[in-house]
């Protein structure tokens, strides 16, 4: 018996056909443009195991804030957000990256960044706090704990238990036991306790027992 195949189920395997292949185009459209968006995404920062970022070809500070938050599930396109970010991560780098503070453009691609992640609430300090409160000025201060200051030039600060500082050139603090401060070139302290790393050309005076550091200059 000859058996032939209707034409109109020819017809029908065409058709049928067809739309299969329109669906399998729109999936691959689709698939693509989900592709596409997702490559668009911010990508959280790559942190080593210390927390720190080095900087690439073409970064910013103002991405490398973006990205950071990204990685902490926060609002990336809120611009507030992100220059306080900005000032933090400049802020964390001041000791070995003092540039990037006064400069943001002074950033260059090989420069390795403390990227601080316990802003987010996440953990605890070994002060018990969960967030840092971060501030600069140029005028007088008397921080407390979660206090981070970084006291510009003029400033004159004094730092009590919990509380963290960076001493630029032209600022002073006083340091009680249970505080930390940074003392960059040109800066002055009067350590009466707690602890003190200090770079070449600072000048630091102990009032009381304190664990003083010497600190290398960056290159």
């Amino acid at each position: 018996m000859n058996h032939q195949r209707p034409e109109h189920a020819e017809q029908g395997h065409r058709h049928h056909g067809s739309a299969l292949d329109g669906l399998q185009q729109e999936a691959a459209a689709d698939l693509s443009s989900e592709v596409h968006r997702k490559s668009r995404r911010l990508q959280p920062l790559e942190l080593d195991s210390k927390g720190q970022y080095e900087v690439q070809p073409g970064d910013t500070l103002w991405k490398i804030a973006k990205r950071s938050l990204a990685g902490k599930g926060q609002n990336t396109k809120d611009e507030e957000a992100v220059w306080d970010e900005m000032s933090h991560i400049a802020t964390d780098n001041l000791v070995d990256h003092p540039e990037i503070y006064f400069d943001p453009h002074a950033l260059k691609p090989g420069m390795v960044l403390k990227i601080e992640g316990t802003r987010t609430g996440r953990h605890k300090d070994e002060n018990g706090c969960e967030q840092r409160n971060y501030e600069s000025t140029h005028g007088q201060k008397v921080a407390g704990a979660c206090d981070t200051v970084t006291a510009l030039p003029g400033a004159k600060v004094v730092l009590h238990q919990g509380s963290e500082a960076t001493v630029t050139r032209g600022a002073t603090g006083f340091g009680f036991p249970g505080s930390k401060a940074r003392v960059l070139a040109g800066g002055r302290f009067i350590a009466a306790g707690g602890e003190v790393q200090v770079e070449d050309g600072a000048m630091v005076m102990q009032a009381a027992p304190s664990e003083i550091v010497a600190m290398k200059t960056p290159n």
